[in-house]
This record gives structure tokens, sequence and C-alpha cells, in this order.
């Protein structure tokens, strides 16, 4: 039997981009799970890149709710 294996380049993080700068808003259904700006989406892709996490999902937040 093979043992199953998960590495950081099997993930996908997903990112929830909003309008505006300087924006993260936590989501209240998701907790850790932010809103961001594209400007805050920038640094959290870079991050992630470090950590060698495999690709984003972008999830575009409607302006007016």
């Amino acid at each position: 039997m093979r043992e199953t294996s998960l590495e950081p380049g099997d993930l996908i993080y997903p990112l929830f981009i909003c309008p505006g700068e300087g924006v993260r808003n936590p989501i209240s259904s998701m907790p850790g799970v932010f809103n961001v700006s594209v400007d805050e989406a920038v640094r959290e892709a870079e991050a992630a890149a470090s950590l060698g996490i495999g690709g984003l999902l972008l999830f575009a937040c409607p302006n007016q709710r």
C-alpha cells in the first residue's frame, strides 16, 4: 500500500477580490478568510508563491451588495 502525500504545490489558494485599495475585510462565514483589494491580493499571492502553493483561484466580489 502507498500512503497518500499532499504537497504545497497540490493546493489552490482562494482569493476574494473586492474594489478599493488597502481593503482587508473578514468574511464572517469563513473565519480566517478575507475580501481583499487588488494591492492586498498581490501581497497574498506573493506569500502563497513563497510557500510553494500550486495556484490561485480568484473570486470577484461585486462593488454593491
